[in-house]
């Protein structure tokens, strides 16, 4: 139960799936259910990548350790650049989003209008006392926080089903031929793909699964379904609750309030306290898997000490510090003056963006480890062929990411990703001619012994 709380809050927190509806229904009308369940698909391919490497290499590096393992010091930098740059700010996005989120949470309880970078800072400082002094308890508060968050949606769900069942829209389940309000239809797959990410974070906790490594593929694939069906359950409902209209579910960029509000006002206050808690939740979870990635990327690897989980291995604490502060002084910085909702949706794109790349690279890395490094357990179909059908499935996803001619900030995006690499690869390089020559000169060393 516990190591199941962890798999479904490390995705994407149904906040994200509230956001990100209104694009997808852009793009794609009232026939999101397929588009969903096609975002489903395209995560399973890429998750059977990262499920064959931790089967046979668990490791807290993750994807990291993998590309080190398969390609060396070359590929594996670059990707470190990259993934701990998505790291910062996708969590530097929640930490916004969350600071807004507790602000319109208790302003819906007639509380006053505080800014929401004191919120944020409030919740960071929350995060970092469980992290720092308290990671024992980790595990069951995330166990708490996603029962009270399924039980309250599925009750949210059937309160406005029950209300507005005679709105019914059989468009809604109809096979979609193409978009509507002018877009093509090519766009609302990868926005519903873009749900799903933040599962792959799953490899680097393992280690507090009970099973270990041999367990993180269920988890991963109880992730990726439970979010599809969240992502279905607050699609279907809003567009029930907002009869299908169109104008009013892209207008606003939280639907789902909408539909709680026109349903009773009561509901409100339930949709922001369980968005609240969807956060934090996902809060708890990405900063314990992905400070074991930072630590293993070596970003503080001069730091030692470190906190116990029970039944875990060690969380490096300093890691998850630098993270939420880093995270923290970043979206304060970057958010004020913006509305919060737009600046959680641009980190997350740019999370989004270096996350596929990941994803393409350890697809890439599959057949190649397993071929030559592992021959006993080579399989045709998961070792080459779902790997390369997964790489496939990701190239136009990437294209609409770093397309030119895109609005501020996305159209920069693109160009980061290339500053990264470049910078990645030059390090790299260096670091593979270093430790050459560092093993030349112990072998000369030895000899002269």
């Amino acid at each position: 139960m516990q190591s199941g709380a962890l798999s479904i809050s490390s995705t994407v927190p149904f906040v994200g799936v509230i956001v990100t509806l209104s694009l997808l229904v852009a793009a794609a009308g009232i026939s999101t259910l397929y588009y969903i369940l096609a975002g489903a698909l395209i995560s399973a391919l890429q998750a059977n990548s990262i499920s064959e490497f931790a089967r046979v290499a668990p490791s807290s590096g993750s994807l990291i350790a993998w590309a080190q393992m398969t390609f060396g010091e070359v590929v594996s930098t670059p990707l470190a650049y990259l993934l701990t740059t998505s790291y910062f700010a996708i969590i530097s996005g929640l930490i916004v989003a969350s600071g807004w989120w507790l602000q319109e949470t208790l302003i819906s309880f007639s509380a006053p209008s505080i800014p929401w970078q004191v919120y944020s800072i409030f919740i960071a400082l929350i995060v970092l006392t469980f992290i720092v002094g308290k990671a024992r308890s980790l595990l069951n508060i995330n166990l708490g926080l996603v029962v009270i968050q399924i039980v309250g949606l599925a009750a949210l769900a059937a309160i406005i089903i029950a209300r507005y069942y005679k709105n019914w829209n059989s468009s809604y389940v109809a096979l979609p031929i193409h978009g509507q309000l002018g877009t093509s239809w090519t766009s609302a797959v990868p926005i519903a793909f873009f749900i799903f990410l933040g599962w792959e974070n799953i490899s680097a906790l393992a280690p507090q699964f009970k099973g270990g490594s041999k367990s993180v593929a269920t988890k991963i694939y109880l992730a990726i379904g439970a979010t599809a069906l969240i992502a279905i359950v607050i699609s279907f409902t809003t567009t029930l609750g907002l009869a299908s209209d169109l104008s009013k579910i892209i207008a606003s960029p939280t639907p789902l309030v909408e539909a709680a509000k026109s349903t009773a006002p009561y509901l409100v206050k339930v949709t922001y306290f369980l968005g609240l808690l969807s956060l934090i939740s996902a809060l708890f979870s990405l900063v314990t898997s992905q400070a074991n990635i930072i630590n293993y990327c070596g970003l503080q690897s001069y730091f030692t000490k470190r906190i116990t989980s029970k039944n875990s291995q060690p969380i490096p604490h300093k890691s998850g510090v630098i993270l939420i502060v880093g995270a923290t002084v970043i979206g304060v910085i970057l958010g004020s003056g913006r509305d919060p909702l737009l600046y959680f949706s641009e980190a997350a794109t740019l999370s989004a963006l270096l996350t596929i790349i990941a994803y393409l690279t350890i697809n890439l890395a599959v057949p190649i480890y397993f071929r030559i490094y592992r021959p006993e357990v080579y399989s045709k179909v998961k070792h080459l062929v779902i790997p390369i059908i997964a790489s496939i499935t990701l190239v136009y996803p990437i294209y609409l990411l770093v397309s030119p001619n895109q609005s501020a900030p996305f159209g920069y995006f693109g160009d980061i990703l290339g500053l990264l690499l470049i910078v990645g690869l030059g390090v790299g390089l260096y670091r593979r001619t270093h430790l050459q020559n560092l093993k030349n000169t112990k072998l000369q060393e030895s000899r002269l012994r």
